[in-house]
């Protein structure tokens, strides 16, 4: 089934017994929580594709904001060390991977239920589909995390607190609490030398299936501490306390079916440490950018919160310096944008930034690089915009966005298990920097057969893009709309706001109550095609003998000597 949309748009501008379950904003007056996903993800370093793999698990990680966890499993055949190597490996891997299956690498589980095949392990390919449908599910039981490690006894303390909002009427249940490691930098096959390994699995602090609970009662409170000596190594691997993280999940009593799961970064105390920080950059979306911002990496290396960056940018040799606030905890990393204050192009630039100061303590960071061309110029307001979403609309959306990356204009999502197919004409007001998205929230392409696809023309037929295969999370397209030179000075010329159009009885009307000089004027259908055009040579009111008989919308442009105004009309 297709729809077809034609449009026409004109832009401006812990144990506690008898409290409700109430610990969290989602969980108040014992209201379920939305479920998240584990993910254990099994990998190895000898697996090629598994740095693919872990790719997509960090994706589907940052689309469900906190709601999305992963366990990384190093085990199997491609996780045997070799001589020389580390061994990433643990004394419940083998376990855990033969309960879900070795179907080949990468692969994981997700909540362990066998969603796909009689196995509890999917391939890569089928992550994305599972996780949109259990994100939707509400979790039979609300959990709570939080941790902290003493850095000078190494001693980790955990609490999980628990609630359920379903009656349960399984024996008992069972709690886990996973210790991962982050940024262990080492060989991966596909990945390099300096590969860096996140989501790492290092301890199960409640043994190979977990911890029993018996005490369910729904609605009530409880509450389970752990504590665990960190050893300096695991099989040789280093335990930097300083990039610890807790998963916490409980299982129905197999071992298998995930109700719930939530993470969490240990608090560190008694460590004292001078800033450091790291930066990295962001790769561009594509090689023209006309955004006044990008975006870069800042990695926390020390015990405070990062609250003030102060930035050097040098935009094609000209120095400026940006603040950015912003709230990184101890040894995170976040993604931060650095709005540019002067952001003048040239045909080919080069951008260099550089972190001076944090929390108003001078240092030093790598110097990061980025390089892009300027953005297409059109010289025409009309933008003809065609769009088939696959099969999957919902996930489909298209925006128009100003230098500063504020929508100026969007559609969609649309409608989810069929086609739509949309032709619509976008109308700038304002000459500047511009970028058409075309997007894909869960960065799967559109894919879904048909597939779908999208053309952008500007208002003189130039095609400024097009794409029949749209993968990941869509494409962009940036432009600089320049409508043409300003008038003379002695020119009598108002804005476009002074020129109007309404249907009159043989055609339609041009208003024009500040006498500009009009010289002709074309009417152009939704799907862009002109249908009319006329000369003209006027200063006053204009009627146009343009009548079509069937209800329509159309674009009219008006010629003036500072270029030609679009406006909307509805016969």
């Amino acid at each position: 089934m297709r729809t077809i949309i034609p449009r026409v748009c004109v832009l401006t501008w812990f144990l506690a017994v008898g409290c409700s379950c109430a610990f969290g904003a989602q969980d108040s007056l014992g209201f379920p929580q939305k479920k998240s996903i584990l993910l254990e993800e099994y990998t190895g370093f000898g697996c090629g594709n598994c740095p693919d793999g872990a790719r997509m698990a960090s994706v589907l990680k940052d689309i469900a904001v906190g709601r999305f966890h992963i366990i990384s499993i190093h085990e199997g055949h491609y996780a045997e060390p070799i001589a020389g190597s580390p061994d990433y490996r643990t004394d419940f891997g083998q376990a855990l991977l033969d309960a879900a299956g070795d179907i080949g690498y990468p692969c994981g589980s997700i909540n362990r239920y066998p969603y796909v095949g009689n196995t509890l392990n999917m391939f890569r390919n089928e992550w994305t589909k599972v996780s949109k449908q259990v994100l939707t599910e509400d979790a039979a039981v609300n959990l709570s995390l939080q941790a902290q490690v003493d850095a000078q006894s190494r001693r980790l303390q955990v609490e999980v607190q628990y609630c359920f909002t379903q009656e349960q009427t399984d024996e008992f249940v069972l709690l886990n609490v996973a210790l991962l490691q982050n940024h262990i930098v080492g060989y991966q096959n596909g990945g390099g030398s300096q590969y860096d390994h996140n989501h790492m699995l290092r301890h199960l602090l409640t043994g190979q299936w977990g911890d029993t609970l018996r005490q369910f009662t729904k609605g009530d409170i409880f509450t389970k501490q752990y504590s665990y000596d960190l050893p300096d190594s695991i099989r040789s691997v280093f335990v930097d306390i300083r990039n610890l993280e807790l998963v916490a999940f409980i299982t129905r009593k197999g071992g298998a079916d995930v109700m719930n799961v939530t993470a969490a970064n240990p608090r560190i105390d008694n460590l004292q440490e001078e800033p450091q920080v790291s930066i990295k950059a962001v790769d561009l979306p594509s090689s023209r950018y006309a955004y006044d911002f990008v975006d870069v990496q800042v990695r926390n290396l020390y015990s405070d919160t990062l609250k003030t960056l102060l930035f050097s940018a040098n935009l094609n040799g000209k120095e400026q310096r940006v603040n950015v606030a912003a709230q990184i905890p101890p040894y995170q990393t976040q993604t931060i944008r650095v709005r540019l204050n002067d952001f003048l192009l040239e045909n080919n630039n080069t951008l260099l930034l550089r972190l001076t100061s944090v929390n108003e303590k001078e240092i030093e960071t790598e110097e990061v690089k980025y390089s892009f061309l300027a953005p297409i110029t059109i010289t025409g307001a009309a933008l003809y915009i065609e769009l088939s979403t696959d099969l999957w609309g919902d996930e489909v959306s298209c925006s128009v966005k100003n230098l500063h990356g504020e929508t100026v204009w969007s559609m969609g999502p649309f409608k989810a298990g069929e086609q739509t197919v949309l032709y619509d004409t976008v109308v700038l007001e304002q000459d500047g920097l511009y970028a058409i998205e075309f997007n894909d929230y869960w960065h799967d392409g559109w894919l879904v057969s048909p597939k779908g696809s999208f053309k952008v023309r500007a208002s003189d037929g130039t095609m400024l893009g097009q794409n029949y295969s749209v993968l990941d999370a869509g494409d962009i397209i940036f432009f600089e709309l320049k409508e043409g030179e300003p008038p003379a000075a002695n020119q009598k010329f108002g804005t476009d706001r002074d020129l109007e159009v309404r249907v009159v009885a043989n055609g339609f009307e041009i208003l024009n109550p500040n006498a500009i000089d009009i010289t002709g004027v074309e009417v152009f259908s939704t799907n862009g095609a002109c249908v009319y055009r006329q000369s003209l040579h006027t200063n006053t009111n204009a009627t146009v003998g343009f009548n079509p008989a069937a209800t329509q919308m159309w674009i009219v442009g008006i010629k003036t000597a500072a270029g030609v105004k679009y406006k909307k009309l509805i016969k």
